[in-house]
């Protein structure tokens, strides 16, 4: 029993052995023979009849698939290049021949008997024969090749024919090569299509009465909104923003909207994001002062106080927005020095949203930064940080406590100490923690 056992490990790894040997071997043939091509590539192109042969016996004989088809991109010898449309193994090799056939027999041969759809697609690119290319529109079992058949012999009555008797998948390869005007509105109106050959071709179509009605009344949002891309008029444009059932056409609407009073409007009375769509296009720092304090969604507010320079109505954004992070983005925009040391007086807690990564830090150690801490503003005045840290703000100034490192420090300062300190910190002259 043990001498069996024996033996089936011997053999075993002996045939170990022989499967490395081998592969070895075959690898070591493919990168000669890689070598070999690199040289007769180079003397072929240099005008060497008799490295040109070579090459085109490597096409025809090599055992190795890659190497024929390194080969054949260089092979223009039409006998060789259809032995390897018609026979070669290798898909890369067919296509790169059919790519340089010229015969026109050859190709409609290689469409009728290659299975795969790259070389297909090349030989059908190359044909000329429009019976060959009609019969391919109409029958052909791959979409790519009757899509490019059908480019080719493309003419409207050819369209017209294939739209209603070939390949319904075909429809919108059709809808998109038509121009015929009459024929596209019949498919636009036809509500029994599902919206993709509706919306390829009310996408086409230049009848402005349709296009808007197609707009405003269709059942389908799709549609709606395809059309409404289309339409020109404005009123119409700003009546659909409005008035249609589906945010996702008043959307496409407002985007048409150049009109501020209009814009403005939907800024205050639509849904969330189609105020935000809006807030985008406006130009009136008024209004977007007036969003900027009243709309009840953050995002909106923080959108309008993006697009406000006026250094007073940030101010007041500051002093009122129960929001922290519209407070911050409020006062990194304020620049007056005079308006933040009035500022500072009042509301000295806000220095520490508006300068927060300079508070945050110490002796150069970014403690809570990158993330790490997250200010909430609570109802009873305070900041609260995570892991222990507290900013508290009372009537006679700011008490402030952070772990950094590991030891708990303390910074204590009336407001007249804050003001004191923050006119260094505008003028970037002072770490608040050192002094």
């Amino acid at each position: 029993m043990k001498a069996l056992e024996s033996r089936i490990f011997i053999a075993m790894v002996y045939s170990l052995f022989l499967i490395m040997y081998l592969g070895s071997s075959f690898v070591f043939s493919q990168e000669k023979d890689y070598k070999l091509v690199g040289t007769l590539i180079r003397k072929c192109s240099s005008g060497d009849e008799k490295a040109c042969k070579k090459l085109e016996d490597i096409v025809l004989h090599n055992e190795h698939d890659g190497v024929r088809f390194r080969a054949s991109e260089y092979v223009t010898n039409q006998e060789v290049l259809i032995k390897v449309a018609l026979y070669d193994v290798n898909r890369h090799a067919r296509d790169v021949a059919v790519k340089k056939i010229t015969d026109q027999n050859i190709l409609k041969t290689v469409l009728l008997q290659d299975k795969d759809s790259k070389v297909r697609q090349s030989a059908v690119s190359k044909l000329e024969d429009r019976k060959f290319l009609n019969s391919l529109a109409f029958k052909d079992n791959d979409v790519s090749v009757r899509e490019i058949a059908i480019k080719k012999i493309a003419t409207p009555e050819i369209l017209k024919d294939l739209y209603y008797n070939g390949n319904r998948n075909d429809r919108t390869t059709i809808i998109q090569l038509m121009e015929d005007q009459a024929f596209l509105e019949g498919i636009a109106k036809d509500t029994e299509l599902y919206e993709v050959p509706r919306s390829k071709a009310i996408s086409k179509l230049t009848n402005q009465t349709l296009l808007t009605e197609l707009a405003t009344k269709d059942k389908d949002k799709y549609i709606r909104r395809i059309a409404t891309l289309a339409i020109t008029d404005p009123k119409t444009i700003a009546t659909i923003a409005v008035t249609d059932m589906d945010g996702f056409v008043r959307r496409a609407a407002i985007g048409k909207i150049d009109d501020q009073q209009i814009l403005y409007q939907i800024a205050v009375n639509n849904e969330i994001y189609e105020r935000d769509d809006a807030i985008k296009k406006l130009t009136s720092e008024s209004q977007l002062y007036q969003i900027a304090l009243n709309d009840k969604n953050n995002m909106n507010r923080w959108e309008a106080i993006k697009k406000i320079s006026d250094q007073k109505m940030l101010v007041e954004i500051a002093r009122k927005d129960t929001d922290w992070t519209a407070k911050r983005d409020a006062l990194v925009k304020i620049t007056n020095k005079i308006l933040l040391n009035d500022f500072a007086i009042d509301r000295p807690d806000l220095l520490f949203l508006r300068n927060k990564d300079m508070f945050l830090d110490n002796d150069g150690k970014k403690c809570h930064r990158e993330g790490k801490t997250e200010l909430t503003w609570k109802t009873d005045g305070n900041i609260t940080l995570h892991e222990g840290s507290n900013i508290s703000v009372t009537d006679k100034g700011i008490n402030f406590n952070t772990w950094c490192s590991g030891t708990l420090h303390n910074w204590k300062g009336t407001h007249q100490n804050i003001h004191r300190i923050f006119n260094k910190i505008i003028s970037d002259s002072l770490d608040p923690l050192q002094f």
